[in-house]
């Protein structure tokens, strides 16, 4: 009967996000295929090597494709570093993470975004298309001037479950003076928490930007971009994402 059941409700790999457990893709798996993606450009190919099906492939190679050639308004690449990079072509993921705190986010963020995408779908995709709205390849975070900050505080409060609390890091100039409690509450909370720790950096930019911060690295964490940029590539299949309708 268990078998029968198999055959007459096969799994639906497009419904989850790849990596995590509800996909039964494993994390390592999707990203070798990606890897594998980068180094040949043949989907077909990949898909036997892995034993995955070539429609899943093909999708998450036209989603990588598709972000890896994102520039913003000014027309800079939003995700990649080009002149960095030793590649004879664009690459279609970004590059692993290796610290102990690095890998906690992600294992973090891969066990939550299937659950929270399921509970609310629209505030998921809000997320993944501020994220490629505001994204640079030359840092991890996120910035909003402060005449927008009503918008990071919006942002944050949709995406702070889906990363450790502990790294959560608000940099910018006198923070405590320039938040307002009642406006920007979830900001101002987070930015007290670090009035009383030492180690975070400061900035004279006028700007704020959200990041995740390793003190004992001191520096912020690439889990922030690694897990949304590989989120946006193995996202479900129904989850169009429009960017340009954010963008700043």
């Amino acid at each position: 009967m268990k078998s029968l059941r198999l055959i007459l409700n096969p799994h639906d790999f497009f419904k989850y996000f790849a990596g995590t457990k509800e996909s039964k893709i494993s994390f390592k798996l999707f990203y070798n295929c990606l890897n594998l993606l980068e180094i040949h450009r043949d989907p077909q190919r990949v898909s036997l090597e892995m034993s995955l099906p070539i429609e899943l492939v093909n999708y998450w190679y036209e989603n990588a494709k598709e972000l890896s050639n994102l520039k913003s308004q000014k027309n800079n690449p939003r995700l990649f570093d080009l002149n960095n990079i030793n590649h004879q072509s664009t690459p279609l993921k970004p590059a692993m993470i290796d610290t102990a705190e690095e890998q906690t986010a992600m294992i973090h963020f891969f066990e939550k975004i299937q659950n929270l995408f399921k509970k609310n779908p629209d505030q998921i995709k809000a997320v993944l298309e501020i994220f490629l709205s505001r994204v640079t390849a030359s840092h991890t975070g996120i910035h909003y001037r402060w005449g927008k900050i009503d918008q990071l505080e919006s942002f944050y409060s949709m995406v702070k479950d889906l990363f450790p609390r502990q790294f959560w890091h608000l940099l910018g100039q006198n923070l405590i003076k320039s938040l307002d409690t009642k406006k920007q509450p979830l900001l101002m909370k987070l930015a007290q928490s670090h009035s009383k720790t030492k180690g975070y950096p400061t900035t004279q930019e006028d700007y704020v930007r959200l990041q995740l911060y390793s003190i004992k690295d001191g520096r912020a964490l690439a889990a922030f971009k690694f897990c949304l940029h590989l989120a946006c590539i193995g996202r479900p299949q129904t989850l169009e994402l429009n960017p340009q309708k954010w963008e700043p």
